[in-house]
């Protein structure tokens, strides 16, 4: 069964959502009118936060040269760190996404800088050896300054676009400017050329290989004595070793080598390990055991070396592995004495007293 609808019905239905679209579209531009204008204040900090780090970015630029290498590193480390901390920030934004498009260019913007540091700090490690100073910086060697530069720069742009995106959105919402290219000096490819070639030649940034043996211990441990000191009879010795690095480069493969050498006869083979140890940090080498013998004095000789050669460092003891103690067996004769105790009778009345 069908239902005709009058057409004077038709016609009212017409006129109602002709009215409705009407009033939808002042309400729905109003609500992204909201959108935009919650979306932007919400950037702003984010922005100001990006654009402070841009400026130490080219305070950097212009300095770079005269910073040591763990200064160096840590600042660059720190706007690395920066940048992804305003990325993640920009991404935990909690409107709703504003006009179709503003989103995506906000974020090339930031994601382009956090790119861009990354890039600068694989670049000027490699210009200066790496973290080891000998070798680039493993398989992103190859980054170079001007490329570094040049992705920030474009970030910049990127940045550019979404201000200007969200100043014509219907909102007409503004932001600082936020613009790390602030002057065309420090960003300019004769300035970064200048700048890899000052890297390269600064002394404070030349590599400087330094190890030291801070600490020497043994177990069991050597006891005050004379000639190095005595330690328990034992058949077994370790050897732990504080190596510290006072040099200004990591240290990505030092050696150890130990020997435990006796003054008379035949001895172990040396043991070696080999450990990791950052610039300005120490690390304890626990080598061994040795079998050793009991009365004998040995010549402990300890040596840490990086694979390039400079800067290795040694250090030696005489220690004496003392006598097993002799044991004295002692007898003890148990005599026994036997008593014998008389004891009298009784004489029956009448009886004659003994001996009669």
């Amino acid at each position: 069964m069908s239902m005709l609808v009058p057409a004077a019905a038709l016609a009212a239905l017409a006129a109602l959502a002709a009215e409705a679209a009407v009033q939808i579209g002042p309400v729905s531009g109003s609500f992204h009118l909201t959108v935009d204008r919650g979306f932007a204040a919400l950037l702003a900090p984010v922005a100001a936060q990006s654009d402070a780090t841009g400026a130490d970015v080219q305070s950097l630029l212009g300095d770079a040269e005269l910073l040591d290498r763990p200064s160096l590193f840590a600042t660059l480390q720190s706007l690395v760190t920066a940048t992804a901390d305003q990325l993640q920030a920009f991404d935990l934004l909690v409107p709703p996404a504003p006009a179709p498009g503003i989103l995506d260019t906000c974020r090339a913007a930031l994601a382009g800088r956090h790119g861009g540091v990354i890039e600068l700090q694989r670049a000027v490690e490699e210009v200066i050896g790496g973290r080891s100073g000998s070798v680039p910086v493993g398989p992103d060697a190859g980054v170079t300054l001007p490329t570094a530069v040049a992705t920030m720069m474009q970030a910049d742009g990127a940045f550019a676009a979404c201000r200007l995106q969200l100043r014509r959105a219907p909102v007409s919402a503004r932001l600082a400017p936020g613009r790390w290219v602030t002057g065309a000096e420090p960003w300019s490819s004769p300035s970064i050329d200048r700048l890899a070639s000052a890297l390269a030649s600064s002394p404070s940034l030349a590599a400087h290989h330094q190890l030291n043996l801070i600490a020497l211990s043994t177990s069991p441990p050597v006891l005050a004595g004379p000639g190095g000191g005595v330690m328990a009879p034992t058949g077994r010795l370790q050897v732990d070793a504080v190596v510290a690095n006072a040099g200004n480069v990591d240290e990505p493969a030092v050696s150890v080598q130990v020997s435990v050498v006796p003054l008379v006869g035949p001895g172990p083979q040396p043991l070696m390990a080999i450990v990791v140890v950052p610039a300005g940090r120490s690390v304890t080498v626990v080598v061994g055991p040795f079998a050793v013998r009991p009365g004998s004095m040995y010549r402990l000789q300890v040596t840490a070396a990086p694979p390039q050669g400079p800067g290795a460092t040694s250090s030696s003891t005489t220690v004496q592995v003392a006598e097993v103690p002799t044991t004295t067996t002692t007898t003890t004769t148990t005599m026994t004495t036997t008593t014998t105790t008389t004891i009298p009778s009784r004489r029956r009345k009448g009886a004659p007293p003994p001996g009669r």
